[in-house]
């Protein structure tokens, strides 16, 4: 079989010969090897690329040598369910946190997502706090606390009474994934289920309006 030198996925040799146990193709101009490690025994995927005035590397995948000059490595493939999408209008910040935790639920890290989306609920609080109008400020608990905070939002019409319920589900889920028992994949689906829900209240809505309104003015307009 053919053989290629590179920096193991697995086990993190560096220059490591793997074994191509087997090769495929998929759309576009790239094609993937299944690589074994010399060093681990483990496999993974890469992305294998077609050099210029080379043979593709299907052609070389069943060869007995080594192939480095042959073929160009590109990046390992990790293949893994779509995310959820971000909801539309959620501000670049919040996004960022949000993408990150859906990737979390596409692979599989139930309790590193959970403490994302607790985070985006910490975030929009803090910024809900400070950007609340001139009136009494809130104590030292409330400004350092997520449960205080939150309370004090709501109770000063800072934050909609419908994701009351949400908020607090958020909270409380995503603080037992921190502090207490290990979540599971449907405590997280469920969490995620309900960000996507907050921040569609929030923005998206709020979101789309705006963008009817802008729309409606430049039909006026013209």
């Amino acid at each position: 079989m053919a053989y290629l030198t590179v920096d193991c996925a697995r086990c993190g040799a560096n220059q490591m010969t793997h074994d191509v146990r087997g090769c495929s193709t998929y759309p576009g101009p790239s094609y993937e090897y299944y690589l074994q490690c010399r060093k681990c025994y483990k496999s993974a995927t890469w992305e294998i690329i077609r050099r210029p005035n080379k043979d593709t590397p299907v052609s070389y995948f069943k060869y007995d040598t080594l192939i480095d000059d042959d073929v160009l490595i590109g990046a390992v493939v990790r293949p893994k369910p779509d995310a959820v999408p971000t909801p539309d209008h959620t501000p670049p910040d919040l996004k960022l946190i949000f993408d990150e935790g859906a990737e979390c639920i596409s692979v599989g890290a139930w309790n590193a997502a959970c403490a994302m989306f607790r985070k985006i609920l910490d975030q929009v609080s803090k910024d809900k706090m400070n950007a609340a109008p001139s009136g009494p400020p809130p104590d030292k608990r409330t400004r350092f606390s997520l449960k205080p905070r939150l309370e004090w939002l709501f109770a000063n019409n800072l934050l909609p009474k419908d994701v009351e319920a949400l908020a607090d589900c958020i909270r409380e889920d995503a603080n037992d994934a921190v502090h207490n028992t290990p979540l599971s994949k449907d405590d997280a689906l469920d969490l995620q289920d309900f960000t996507v829900e907050m921040l569609e209240a929030l923005f998206t809505l709020p979101g789309r309006l705006k963008d009817a309104e802008a729309r409606r003015a430049a039909r006026r307009g013209a």
